[in-house]
């Protein structure tokens, strides 16, 4: 199936004529990412955009042409349940990715009657060095960027402080019980004194 073009998806045993062009994928792609649209509303007018003879086809075909369609637009490649993240955005960087495929398929492919989604991506995948890829670079250093600074180390990671010690519940000092104390320095074996605790299971935790 790699080495073709498909222009038509098996849904239900039956073969489904499909719109092809880069041009109704990128409609679709735009549909199927807006947040603001339900999620089944987006499925439901993406298949009716994609499937020629969609109001023909069967609702229990539904789940089986909509799996047919994500592999189409993703030309072909499993989905191994990995999330992706958003590189590229192709309304806001259209200008950057147009350029790019009409460098790559030596005509402006906006004006082709008909440009097949797989060759497009093709056409797509050919870009070099350039602005869009500098875009891209720096969208994934920023998003790597805040991921990095909003990893924080739970409380609970670090050791606890050698030189806390703790009272019993019905200890007099104050403190709720559980919540370590600071009594200062009491004489060893004076009433109150407590010896610190031994840490523990903390080996290869650090501080930074």
């Amino acid at each position: 199936m790699k080495w073709t073009l498909p222009s038509s998806l098996d849904a239900g045993g039956k073969l489904w004529a499909i719109h092809a062009d880069f041009r109704d994928i990128l409609d679709i792609i735009n549909r199927l990412t807006d947040i603001n649209t339900d999620r089944q509303i987006a499925l439901y007018v993406a298949l009716a955009l994609f499937y020629e003879d969609f109001d023909a086809m069967p609702e229990n075909c539904f789940e089986e042409a909509i799996k047919q369609m994500l592999w189409f637009i993703s030309c072909g490649e499993e989905d191994d349940g990995t999330p992706a993240h958003k590189m590229i955005d192709w309304e806001q960087d259209y200008s950057m990715i147009v350029s790019g495929v009409n460098k790559a398929a030596s005509c402006d492919v906006r004006g082709l009657k008909f440009l097949h989604w797989w060759t497009f991506i093709s056409y797509f995948s050919e870009i070099g060095e350039g602005q869009l890829a500098t875009v891209v670079s720096i969208r994934e250093k920023r998003r790597k960027h805040i991921l990095f600074a909003s990893a924080a180390i739970p409380t609970a990671a670090y050791p606890p402080d050698p030189k806390t010690t703790y009272t019993s519940p019905g200890a007099s000092s104050g403190t709720p019980p559980g919540l370590p104390s600071r009594p200062g320095n009491p004489r060893p074996g004076s009433r109150g004194w407590k010896s610190r605790p031994r840490l523990q299971g903390t080996a290869g935790i650090s501080r930074c």
